[in-house]
């Protein structure tokens, strides 16, 4: 019975270490394409949005709420809503709890 017990947990054990290196494995692959944010407060570009949403960019700048008259427009529940601009020139950022809102509601 000792024995029985002790072989299963070496094969656990064997099992645990092959789990391990495929799971470094895939991070290893994971890292690469990662979005980091370094802060809680940190915005968002469009391009990391589209990796997040796993949407082309057309159709990112397609839901995200802008508009050609306004510079800020007011807030779209439907739509993915940019953080104020102050230059029509200035890129578009998202703040992540924003991004998170509109990946459930899709």
């Amino acid at each position: 019975m000792a024995q029985k017990i002790v072989s299963s947990n070496i094969q656990s054990t064997a099992n645990a270490a092959t789990d391990t290196v495929s799971t470094d494995a895939i991070s290893a692959d994971a890292i690469s394409d990662a979005i980091s944010i370094e802060a809680c407060g940190q915005l968002i570009p469009i391009e990391s949005v589209q990796k997040i949403l796993n949407r082309s960019p057309a159709s990112v700048y397609r839901y995200a709420n802008t508009d050609t008259k306004t510079l800020n427009p007011p807030f779209e529940p439907k739509y993915l809503n940019p953080e104020i601009r102050h230059d029509k020139e200035a890129p578009l950022l998202f703040h992540p709890n924003e991004v998170a809102r509109f990946a459930q509601i899709e």
